[in-house]
């Protein structure tokens, strides 16, 4: 979810398939839990879960499943499954959208079909990550180039990038930074950034993955 927002279409085509399993498995009942992140008050944080989870639950209801079959809470800050801040008290803008969720937990399940799958955290983000498993991944970003199409103050709408597949955005707290592409070598990135230069993103260029990791010393002492 975005911040302070309970909006959920990106996830429509997800719901639709747990309402059809929902509607063939009259015995199947879940509950879903929303979360937040941890900016803001508790309190805040705490209703604002509640309606993520409320907003899931009416979309299933509106696509045919019984009350009955449904239940949810809101559980805010709890069970944070990426890290929050910096330990200098900053927020990891990268990191916080993990946290802004739902889930869903099975009561019931006869046919035992149902299967429920935890949001994938990167591993850099990641509250249990181990030093070494940190350091290989560190590696890895560092082996890879993607191309930066632009960078802005605010968001943009998706059509400004409409002719380019697979457009990411990171955000670092100042500017959305939009990307695309994951290439293992640099020639890969040169050939494909004239393709790039040639449908007028004349201001696009190559960076190394992990230059969008520059402050992740601040969350671990790593060198």
């Amino acid at each position: 979810f975005k911040i302070n927002s309970a909006q959920y279409d990106v996830f429509k085509s997800n719901l639709k398939k747990l309402a059809t399993y929902l509607k063939e498995n009259p015995e199947t009942k879940i509950e879903i839990i929303g979360y937040s992140d941890t900016q803001g008050p508790e309190t805040y944080n705490l209703k604002l879960s509640e309606r993520r989870a409320k907003v899931v639950a009416d979309y299933l209801l509106n696509l045919g499943v019984e009350k009955s079959r449904i239940s949810y809470k809101g559980a805010g800050i709890k069970s944070q499954v990426s890290i929050n801040q910096y330990k200098d008290g900053s927020y990891v803008w990268e990191s916080l959208p993990y946290n802004r969720r739902v889930e869903f937990e099975v009561l019931s399940d006869p046919e035992n079909k149902l299967k429920i799958v935890p949001v994938r955290v990167p591993v850099i983000y990641r509250k249990d990550v181990q030093p070494e498993a940190l350091k290989k991944e560190l590696t890895r970003l560092d082996s890879i180039y993607i191309i930066q199409l632009g960078a802005f103050s605010k968001p943009v709408p998706r059509c400004v990038f409409s002719d380019i597949k697979d457009v990411q955005m990171y955000y670092n707290g100042k500017l959305y930074k939009y990307t695309t592409g994951n290439f293992k070598s640099l020639t890969q990135a040169q050939n494909e950034l004239v393709k790039i230069h040639s449908l007028g993103y004349k201001d696009a260029y190559i960076r190394k993955l992990s230059e969008y990791y520059v402050n992740i010393h601040k969350l671990y002492d790593i060198n």
